[in-house]
């Protein structure tokens, strides 16, 4: 399972994964111990074990080696035309 802090809204990892059922985001330090002593419980770990699977799902289906090649394709074509 992945526990982060909040990224900026610009990196867009909140269209990649969807909170509380793909990743775990905390706001502070207390927050993180109190996110990470839940997960480390009894009710939490079935939780965990739910969230990291649906993270695990994300990533092997939605970024595969050919999508992040079709994604720098695209890239470079948008970039080129801006020369």
């Amino acid at each position: 399972m992945v526990i982060t802090d909040r990224l900026p809204e610009s990196t867009n990892i909140n269209t990649l994964f969807e909170e509380g059922k793909q990743i775990v985001y905390y706001d502070s330090l207390s927050e993180l111990i109190s996110k990470i002593n839940y997960y480390l419980s009894s009710e939490g770990m079935m939780n965990c074990m739910t969230i990291a699977m649906g993270g695990q799902n994300v990533v092997r289906d939605c970024h595969t080696e050919k999508q992040r090649v079709e994604t720098i394709i695209e890239q470079y074509k948008i970039w080129k035309q801006c020369k």
